[in-house]
């Protein structure tokens, strides 16, 4: 199975899940799905491809000060937006899913597809 349909799959089985983007540690997006209602709470058009490079900057960030801190690296984050909710989790030293979730969406249910499915994208490495 392909990136693009393992995240098309989160996309398709998550309550609220907007998008989802598989990003390299150099910023680049790798792979993307989004809903066809990939709009926030106001209606307004965002770009998943767009807050995994922003973000995925700032998870490798604080990657690097928790490694130094000597605590381990970060396996998983979220934050919570006005908005959006970001889930982040390594899949691998390189890659990270970024999960873009509405404020109704359900974020247990994002968070254990993403840890499922994470398994998959793993395999196809």
């Amino acid at each position: 199975m392909s990136f693009d349909a393992i995240l098309e799959q989160i996309v398709a089985a998550g309550p609220g899940v907007l998008g989802v983007a598989l990003v390299g540690n150099d910023g680049l997006v790798v792979a993307q799905a989004e809903s066809s209602s990939a709009q926030d709470g106001d209606g307004e058009n965002w770009d998943i491809s767009t807050l995994g490079v922003e973000f995925g900057r700032i998870i490798e960030d604080l990657n690097r000060a928790s490694s130094d801190m000597g605590v381990g690296g970060i396996a998983e984050v979220m934050v919570r937006l006005d908005r959006v909710t970001l889930i982040a989790s390594r899949v691998d030293e390189d890659l990270l899913l970024i999960l873009g979730l509405a404020p109704d969406g359900n974020i247990g249910k994002a968070r254990y597809l993403m840890r499922r499915d994470g398994w998959a994208i793993r395999q196809e490495i």
